[in-house]
């Protein structure tokens, strides 16, 4: 409480203006599951351009959207400000586990209960992806592998364009947070802090029309080309992996840093072979949530992305809107399992790094 918790602020803070914010300015879950009498400034900012074409309104709520992101951004620059989060070895040291029973029984069941409706819901998209049929039934009236040979007969590019924009956009990000990180932390810039912050509450639908706008002429014509989509891919998650990597880059005491260039290393060099190796952890963690967040982005997509590099995300949008909603789970699944498969592999890969 006095030593660990304390520390620990830079990355909890962060994490809640993380949760806010997608949660502010997230488009496809209250689009497809908010009531009529439930007006969300989002979905408005979408009709306004969408429904009634009205650029002038939607511009309006997008400006308010953002005032209310910088409220909160303010708060959290509030809450960290003139602290020290410094560590002296700046690298994370492995805990022994709370092995008491009662602690590991509360813990287990609030574990369960908050992993229980997602996983309800993920089980009931993979019956979906089995079922021949379910209509009144607690149960499918029946089970096939079909919808899965289907989607892999017709939609294995849609895979391969998932893995490439994703990877392209994650390249990217990791190059630009680092050394978004690097000025913030060390330099205190916090207006930079707030315009990498920005894409976060931006919603994807606004995102992606004031693209095609700017790329749609010549010099940098782009509109309709996977460039265009891999730069609105990295837009808009990006700050996942600045707010991750200015975490890491709090917890490494400039001390550090200044002894290296102390001992004769230019300040580049110091900071490639002392602080990136130790911002590692930073960078693992927010890899993982651009390339999740990336490969289920929905609304980028649906504008953005040409026929030819259609993700896997938009193709499970065109299939329920064919009706197809077995092949569509299917599809979800895939997509499910490459997250779990990932998010493997890099534990696996960065174990040492993250303890």
């Amino acid at each position: 409480m006095r030593v660990t918790l304390p520390l620990a602020m830079p990355g909890i803070v962060s994490s809640m203006l993380l949760i806010f914010t997608v949660s502010f300015s997230d488009f496809g879950t209250p689009i497809i599951l908010a009531p009529k009498d439930l007006n969300l400034i989002v979905v408005e900012a979408y009709r306004e351009m969408a429904g009634f074409f009205n650029w002038a309104g939607s511009a309006v709520l997008t400006v308010i959207m953002l005032l209310v992101a910088a409220f909160f951004f303010w708060l959290q620059r509030l809450v960290i400000k003139g602290k020290e989060y410094g560590t002296i070895s700046g690298k994370p040291t492995r805990q022994k586990m709370n092995d008491h029973k009662g602690v590991v029984s509360v813990l287990t069941t609030y574990s369960f209960l908050v992993v229980l409706i997602p996983v309800l819901g993920v089980a009931s998209i993979f019956l979906s992806s089995l079922a021949t049929t379910w209509g009144r039934h607690a149960l499918p009236d029946g089970y096939t592998l079909s919808h899965y040979l289907t989607i892999f007969s017709t939609s294995h590019k849609n895979i391969l364009n998932s893995l490439v924009l994703a990877g392209g956009a994650l390249v990217l990000s990791v190059v630009i947070a680092t050394f978004v990180s690097y000025f913030v932390v060390r330099r205190n810039s916090g207006g930079l802090d707030f315009i990498s912050s920005i894409p976060l509450i931006v919603p994807g639908i606004s995102l992606g029309i004031a693209l095609i706008q700017t790329f749609n002429t010549a010099p940098l014509k782009l509109t309709g080309t996977a460039i265009l989509l891999i730069i609105a891919y990295t837009i808009r998650r990006m700050p996942y992996m600045i707010r991750s990597t200015m975490s890491s880059m709090m917890a490494i005491r400039k001390d550090i840093e200044e002894a290296a260039v102390n001992m004769g290393a230019s300040n580049l060099l110091a900071a490639v072979t002392v602080i990136g190796p130790l911002m590692l952890p930073g960078i693992a963690a927010g890899a993982i949530l651009v390339f999740v967040t990336v490969i289920k982005e929905t609304s980028i997509s649906l504008l953005l992305a040409p026929t030819d590099w259609a993700p896997m995300s938009l193709a499970v949008f065109q299939n329920l809107l064919r009706g197809e909603y077995y092949t569509a789970s299917a599809m979800a699944i895939l997509i499910i399992a490459i997250v779990i498969v990932l998010q493997y592999l890099a534990k696996k890969l960065t174990k040492d790094q993250l303890y």
